[in-house]
């Protein structure tokens, strides 16, 4: 049974999923690849709204998890914490390429968390 704020946690990250795919629409992708530069809605507070919404997601049965003794949700919550940290960085290396990407970065600074990372 998940606690309250894990669900509220879990249910914050829900919104924050759809509303990043609501805004990414036909630019969603599995695999990096340059297609529309979305920078309207969350995307233009940081630049991958979708994994830290996932994160929270991910986080939330972490921290149920671990608040009821076990360990495998919380290793999962950490390994999929680094696998967001990795494919990020391969992501806007292969983005980075581009001009439009670039102009992005520097006017959308935070990738995940605002004045943090």
């Amino acid at each position: 049974e998940f606690p309250a704020a894990c669900l509220g946690l879990f249910g914050v990250g829900v919104l924050g999923v759809i509303w990043s795919l609501l805004y990414l629409g036909k630019s969603f992708s599995v695999f990096p690849a340059m297609r529309q530069l979305v920078t309207r809605g969350p995307y233009r507070l940081i630049r991958h709204p979708l994994y830290i919404s996932e994160l929270m997601m991910a986080f939330s049965g972490g921290i149920a998890g671990g608040l009821q003794g076990e360990v495998v949700l919380p290793t999962f919550a950490l390994l999929t914490t680094i696998m967001v940290g990795v494919r990020i960085s391969v992501e806007e290396r292969h983005l980075s390429q581009d001009e439009r990407y670039q102009f992005y970065m520097n006017r959308v600074r935070w990738r995940l968390v605002p004045w943090v990372w």
